[in-house]
């Protein structure tokens, strides 16, 4: 039995190796919870190796790759459970079970289910040389918002990259396995197989945290994202200012209609400095470049951005009118740009400017932060709409708990000074907690 003294032993290794990056990684504290890899296993993973691989052996020997996976539940017990039955699997039927070698819960405990010296079954392509670490999760973002799990896969992953001799770029997610140079597989028609999780984005932050243990410059350096191409194909760009691990994200938006930009003012102030302690800025200066360009409140194609988003979406108008709420719900190019970011990145707090009305919109969400930034402001705190089909309307109703608001900023070109009080009242409400 352990001693207290043993276990708290244990538990400053790990927390030490959380500092390590390169030489001199630390073994962290790994509880083992093996499944069961008799002989009949063995024997069918070296049936598989044969078959996919053309090697005769159920060994993992040097290996070259670790990937890193989400398990697509929430309970470790069930994820473990799963890896332990060996049985064909759901997707591709093939003996033997799916397994991987660790599962980081989402408290931060890392367990060992497989020996490293055995092949396990997790990517197709590269079980011949990978190592496989799951993750207790739903989502890339769940598992790297959850600062007690990220920060034990990357205690793991440094350890193992430095025990094996592995390259950070070899340090995959499961979406990449295709663009790795061990990928080999023998099976046609799983040539091109992959999964979704663990995407190239996700993956280029985890690997930059490899490399930069959070809290130094470069994992806090301002990123450009693009998150896709208006209708008439211009860039619609966000610039993520702060600290990438942060769980709390603030999103601002600039313009959503093209002959309102006086917010694009305040979010290219934003980008020129720092966000928040424990705060992650996501900064899009508009999301109608095309409006923008013709200066006109529609994209394109003549929708009303705000009126084509899904909560209480209803045809409202025709084309050419002004807010024409567009043939269908999320139609527009521009809205499902907006959707995917708002879903990747769950803000905590989003503000969108708008003009010309020159006041605070109570749009939903937390009305204590809507009141202290027009009480910063200097602009009237009132209720506009409801109107149908909007951003604030769908955020604030979709993400419970989260707080989406429309600021309307006078009419006109917004002076530095005025730029400089928009942009304080901003990072105040990005440290308001809920």
């Amino acid at each position: 039995m352990r001693t207290a003294g043993t276990i708290l032993a244990v538990l400053a290794t790990g927390l030490l190796a959380a500092g390590s990056a390169g030489s001199g990684a630390i073994r962290p504290a790994i509880v083992q919870d093996r499944i069961p890899f008799p002989d009949k296993r063995k024997s069918e993973t070296r049936r598989y190796s044969v078959r996919h691989y053309g090697r005769d052996t159920f060994l993992l020997s040097r290996p070259h790759v670790i990937v890193e996976h989400f398990t697509g539940s929430l309970s470790y017990r069930s994820a473990r459970d799963t890896f332990a039955r060996d049985v064909p699997d759901v997707e591709l039927h093939e003996l033997p079970g799916l397994c991987a070698h660790f599962i980081v819960d989402r408290r931060g405990v890392i367990h060992q289910l497989v020996s490293v010296r055995l092949m396990c079954r997790h990517t197709v392509g590269l079980n011949w040389t990978a190592i496989g670490v799951e993750h207790v999760g739903v989502s890339d973002a769940g598992v790297m918002g959850n600062r007690r799990q990220l920060a034990a896969s990357l205690r793991l992953t440094r350890w193992l990259k430095e025990r094996f001799g592995i390259r950070t770029r070899d340090v995959i997610g499961h979406n990449e396995s295709l663009s790795s140079p061990y990928h080999h597989e023998r099976v046609a028609a799983l040539k091109h197989q992959t999964h979704g999780d663990f995407r190239r984005g996700t993956m280029q932050r985890y690997r930059r945290l490899l490399e930069h243990p959070a809290g130094t410059s470069a994992s806090a350096a301002p990123r450009r994202v693009r998150l896709g191409r208006s209708v008439r194909r211009r860039p619609i760009d966000a610039l993520a200012v702060g600290d990438p691990d942060a769980a709390r994200k603030v999103l601002v938006v600039g313009a959503i209609h093209g002959n309102e930009t006086a917010g694009m003012g305040v979010v290219r102030a934003l980008g020129r400095g720092a966000a928040p302690a424990g705060t992650e800025l996501w900064l899009l200066p508009t999301l109608n470049p095309d409006g923008v360009a013709a200066h006109r409140r529609q994209n394109a194609r003549g929708v009303d951005l705000n009126r084509n988003f899904p909560w209480h979406w209803r045809p409202l108008g025709r084309k050419g009118d002004m807010t024409w709420s567009g043939p269908r719900r999320m139609s527009e190019p521009e809205t499902r740009i907006a959707r995917a970011l708002v879903r990747r990145i769950r803000p905590r707090v989003t503000i969108w400017f708008h003009q010309p009305a020159a006041l605070v919109d109570r749009s939903g969400g937390d009305v204590a932060i809507q009141r202290r930034f027009a009480r910063r402001t200097g602009l009237p705190l009132s209720r506009l709409g409801p109107y149908p089909g909007t951003a604030t309307g769908w955020q604030n109703r979709r993400y419970p708990g989260t707080t989406a608001f429309v600021v309307e900023l006078p009419g006109g070109p917004l002076s530095a000074r005025r730029a400089d009080v928009f942009k304080r009242a901003v990072l105040d409400a990005a440290r308001a907690r809920p």
